[in-house]
């Protein structure tokens, strides 16, 4: 021990009487270690640890599946769900919820409250304990039961101001009142953002199978696993389709792990930072091994003299090993800070749909990682130094090679520089392609009108709007009055705002046609007012608008977009044709009062799905012949729309002063969160590219810098013969380039391989795109030009006689 001690202190006077070098090697190390485990946290809270419910990995979401229609997690009616329940032996319980809007009151001012209608057994299932007061226990959704309530933490403090007493007060929701009869703890979180749930039952008796609006959450028996699950649903589903052939034809079922349905959406892009921070990581390790092999080459005849005076190889190993784990330790500490900070960051800069993100905390799993992380990285730092120099026999070559100032490790150096610029080249190459795949996003043409346009929410509840009439009125008054507030285009309303994931998709069928067995008629529903289209700049190619003779008194009148008619029509025979929806009934969304529909007019394609998607088959219907109570109103400014949301909500409570305004936005405000993900992972992925490409810069220049110190009576001798000055640049350029084409050429190798991954992550880029690989090589080629341009200048300055007074 003694020994090491006096070891560790003769490191730290090394590491002292270097300030620069060992400033530059602890913050290359901390800005590396930080960022990773920064990234790491990350991954860990969203994607490691478990879920917070009993036994989470037994727990599953239940969907059912339609090939023909493009459906792969639909919701499940209240017949099929007893179906699943009774008629098999998988689970040892399911329970059923669905989202809703509610109406309340707040000291005089209108709420909507997100609300989740629930079977009563969901929290029994999930295992979930209240913070105060109890949860609903199962039989409390049956008839007459449906007025018990249950608030999130959320709603708790933010309502009521984190009050005790408030299990057993009463809550007003679209004028019915609730007892609230418990709260649940902070991190209860399920179905996500929801602020309120209640008990309702789900007759299966009453509600017809094609009544799609479930969603299930399960426990696997327990010697039942989620593929054999799937199976046997699946076989079920095929009794089902014989029996009940007008609702279940062509459906099937889904099993997917809870887990897997909260946070697949996002594990793809968090794996691939977590891999491009580790690459950048590598790089950075990799530099101040250069760094490191370069000071033991200084020190070569200490070691060598050390050597001769009675010091092991394992003296001289452990002595540039505890100089590494110095190093990566002192870059630990300051990675503390850099987590911290980053963490803030990161979650401040992050989607909100991020699942999960409120659990990114630094646990002891972090603090783990991090531990290995310094330990692995020291370990490497010192790994080349000692086996290049510690195990060094030849001392006499050793001492007189110090003595005349030549230093050896070049190719180590030279091979260490080809690492850092094939590791520089995959994670360029993978930020270069989402930076295509982004700008090509940024150019799609989401088919309607982005600039100058406020969007709100309005949801009118079913006890003041009985009656489908009372619901067009309501709607024609108020845009209306909206349409006369000053600095107004115009204003209409919809179901759902374009780039909306919860737009209603339904089945149809084509008067005169017979379907093929394999085709399944579907589109997206949506309800509009008249002016809708004018509203939001979508084209009408053909035939006409909505207009007042669209009520209920007339025939039905249906507007679809050109997708739509692609699919089922040639050009200009979708007008006149008949369409008659399999479904009137849809809930909380409205009911359509018609049986049959002519196709009057056709729209042009709207990226209703995102931007990335294809757009997708939709119905247009006018208000009056399918009039729903929550719809989102459009207006179209001459002005600011953040300046006319008061007058626009005057407006509105001239009408009723009862509704809430909610999910007040901008269409623009839409757009960008719509493209937010891609935003984020590619601002991430841009500053890790960046960091690799510093990083490289900066070890070909050691390298190159170090290549022409050992080199230098070379040059000497060189100039001294006759050789110019262009050809000492061109001799030390060339080395610089050699280094880098041989890294590229690895590298590229690596990265058409690597890439693949990034398939999904894609928009519009192919992973080989030559643009983006030739970009990427021209940028590393002129970046091992530009770092080998200092030392270089620095070669042709030397003067011949300063360097031969050895000789």
């Amino acid at each position: 021990m003694a020994s090491f001690f006096q070891d560790l202190r003769f490191s730290l006077r090394l590491l002292l009487r270097r300030p620069g070098m060992t400033l530059l090697a602890v913050v290359s190390m901390a800005l590396g270690i930080g960022a990773t485990t920064a990234i790491f946290s990350v991954v860990n809270g969203v994607l490691l640890r478990a879920l917070p419910y009993d036994a989470p990995e037994k727990l599953v979401m239940l969907w059912e599946s339609n090939a023909s229609r493009g459906d792969t997690q639909s919701p499940v009616s209240p017949p099929l769900m007893v179906d699943w329940q009774n008629e098999t032996r998988l689970f040892d319980e399911v329970a059923a919820y669905s989202r809703s809007f509610k109406i309340t009151n707040n000291e005089g001012r209108p709420e909507r409250v997100r609300t989740a209608d629930i079977t009563a057994n969901l929290f029994k299932l999930l295992g979930a304990r209240p913070h105060l007061g109890r949860l609903l226990e199962p039989g409390e959704d049956g008839p007459g039961r449906e007025r018990l309530a249950v608030v999130s933490y959320r709603l708790w403090q933010s309502r009521y101001g984190s009050d005790p007493d408030v299990v057993g007060q009463s809550l007003d929701l679209d004028g019915t009142p609730h007892e609230i009869i418990g709260v649940l703890p902070a991190e209860f979180d399920f179905p996500a953002d929801i602020d309120l749930w209640r008990a309702v039952g789900f007759n299966p008796l009453v509600i017809g199978r094609n009544a799609r609006f479930l969603s299930l959450v399960a426990r696997l028996a327990q010697d039942v696993e989620t593929q054999q699950a799937e199976q046997r649903l699946g076989d079920l589903a095929r009794r089902l389709e014989e029996e009940h052939p007008d609702s279940n034809t062509g459906w099937s079922a889904r099993v997917i792990p809870l887990r897997e349905q909260l946070v697949g959406s996002v594990r793809a892009i968090l794996l691939v930072l977590l891999g491009a921070v580790g690459l950048v990581l590598l790089i950075a390790a990799v530099n101040v091994a250069n760094l490191l092999l370069a000071r033991a080459a200084s020190r070569e005849g200490e070691f060598a003299l050390r050597s001769a005076l009675g010091s092991n190889s394992f003296r001289l190993a452990r002595q540039l090993l505890i100089e590494g784990l110095l190093i990566a330790a002192l870059g630990g500490v300051l990675a503390f800070i850099v987590v911290y900070w980053g963490i803030d960051s990161l979650i401040s800069l992050a989607p909100a749909d991020i699942p999960r993100l409120d659990e990114v905390t630094v646990d002891r799993q972090v603090g783990f990682f991090a531990l290995a992380t310094i330990l692995v990285t020291g370990l490497a730092l010192c790994l080349a130094p000692a086996l290049r120099f510690a195990w060094k026999r030849n001392l006499v070559k050793s001492l007189r090679s110090e003595a005349a100032g030549v230093r050896s490790g070049g190719r180590l150096h030279g091979l260490l520089v080809v690492a850092e610029v094939a590791i520089a080249t995959v994670v360029l190459v993978g930020a270069g392609l989402l930076v295509a795949s982004f700008i090509r996003l940024l150019n799609v043409e989401p088919g309607f009108r982005t600039d100058e346009t406020l969007t709100f929410a309005l949801q009118l509840p079913r006890k003041s709007y009985p009656e489908g009439e009372n619901v067009a009125t309501f709607y024609d008054q108020t845009l209306e009055r909206i349409a006369r507030v000053p600095g107004v285009r115009s204003a209409a309303a919809t179901t759902f705002m374009p780039l909306d994931p919860d737009a209603w998709k339904a089945g149809f069928t084509i008067e005169g046609r017979v379907a093929a067995p394999d085709e399944e008629l579907s589109a997206q529903f949506r309800a509009v007012t008249s002016d809708y289209f004018e509203t939001m700049g979508i084209q009408l190619v053909a035939g006409r608008g909505f207009d007042d003779r669209d009520n209920a008194n007339q025939p039905g009148a249906v507007i679809i977009n050109q997708a739509l008619q692609r699919k089922f029509w040639q050009e200009g025979e979708a007008l006149g044709a008949k369409i008659l929806p399999q479904s009137r009934n849809f809930g909380s969304l409205g009911r359509i009062l018609l049986e049959s529909f002519e196709v009057v007019g056709l729209a042009a394609d709207v990226k209703n799905d995102g931007l990335e998607q294809d757009s997708q088959p939709a119905i247009y219907f006018p208000i009056r012949q399918f009039p729903t109570r929550n719809m989102s109103v459009v207006v179209s400014t001459d002005t600011t729309p953040a300046s006319l949301v008061n007058p626009i909500g005057d407006a509105v409570w001239d009408v009723d002063s009862a509704l809430p305004l909610s999910n007040v936005a901008t269409i623009d405000q839409i757009l960008q969160s719509a493209i937010a993900p891609q935003k984020f992972s590619l601002m991430l992925l841009g500053l890790f590219a960046g960091a690799a490409l510093l990083l490289a810069a900066v070890g070909i220049y050691g390298v190159v810098g170090y290549n022409v110190g050992r080199r230098r009576r070379e040059v000497g001798i060189r100039m001294a013969l006759g050789s110019r000055r262009s050809e000492i640049l061109w001799l030390v350029l060339r080395f610089s380039l050699r280094l880098t084409v041989i890294g590229l050429g690895f590298g590229l190798l690596s990265a058409l391989f690597a890439t693949r991954l990034l398939t999904n992550l894609l928009f519009g880029v192919t992973p080989t795109d030559p643009i983006v690989f030739g970009i990427i090589i021209a940028l590393l080629l002129s970046v091992g030009l530009l770092a080998a341009l200092v030392p270089a200048i620095r070669a042709i300055r030397v003067e011949p006689i300063s360097v031969l007074r050895y000789e």
